[in-house]
């Protein structure tokens, strides 16, 4: 769990998310970031979890507070060990919450192309 500073006169509060997690669509090798802003007081403890497992900080897995109530998870030269879930947890003594979104390599279906023509033949491509 990483704390970040207190904030002064405000009143007692369980943890929200104001912005929470979004799936992200990337190539391999590419740079990505999640990143979660929250509320509450005393301010929430955030975990990190990829695949329900804690997320350890390496050379190309960083998390970092942008402010004390906005935090990143940043990774760099994207891998296929880095796809799929990814969790954030917010948490203080008035209770818990999670925010959670994919890693997924490629593009969003609605990005990319979904069907092909090929000499009067039509192909639909689905992407999971």
């Amino acid at each position: 769990m990483i704390g970040i500073s207190e904030p002064f006169d405000q009143p007692a509060g369980p943890p929200r998310f104001l912005k929470c997690m979004r799936d992200i669509w990337a190539s391999l090798g590419d740079n990505v970031e999640f990143e979660v802003e929250v509320s509450g007081y005393p301010l929430p403890e955030l975990t990190w979890y990829h695949l329900d497992e804690k997320v350890l900080e390496k050379k190309n897995v960083q998390i970092s507070y942008i402010t004390p109530t906005k935090c990143q998870l940043k990774i760099t030269n994207l891998s296929v060990s880095h796809l799929g879930t990814y969790s954030v947890e917010a948490s203080n003594i008035h209770g818990i919450v999670r925010t959670t979104a994919s890693l997924n390599v490629g593009k969003k279906r609605d990005e990319a192309e979904s069907s092909k023509s090929l000499e009067g033949f039509t192909f639909d491509f689905f992407f999971v």
